[in-house]
């Protein structure tokens, strides 16, 4: 059978060995730098924010505020004297409300570490 135009074009395809292969590694190769800098991008940003978390003295008052209220909310039970907590737990400050519902614990705690600190500490 002869084949023209469309048709020649796909039998000649079908013909190369490890077809699927060659194209995989052609498309990953050309996709390789553009992934390479957007993880060296990430890389930089993240290396950033370990710095900034090492070595910030206002990241270190709001932990230690963070502590105290939580010892002072759990005093009398066996996690009232704790000496640290999970980072996780930030995340769970949001969710701490008042019996109202009207203050969350993640904005009692931002408004104590202003009173002590200043607006520059939460900054």
């Amino acid at each position: 059978a002869e084949y023209m135009g469309v048709e020649l074009f796909f039998f000649e395809m079908g013909q190369i060995p490890e077809l699927s292969v060659r194209l995989t590694t052609f498309l990953t190769m050309q996709q390789t730098p553009d992934r390479l800098t957007a993880i060296e991008t990430e890389a930089k940003l993240l290396s950033s924010a370990i710095k900034e978390v090492q070595t910030s003295t206002s990241w270190k008052k709001v932990l230690r505020v963070v502590l105290a209220v939580g010892n002072a909310l759990n005093a009398g039970s066996n996690r009232g004297d704790a000496s640290g907590f999970r980072l996780d737990t930030l995340s769970r400050l949001r969710e701490t409300k008042t019996s109202d519902a009207a203050v969350t614990l993640l904005h009692f705690l931002a408004t104590k570490v202003v009173q002590l600190d200043g607006e520059d500490t939460i900054r």
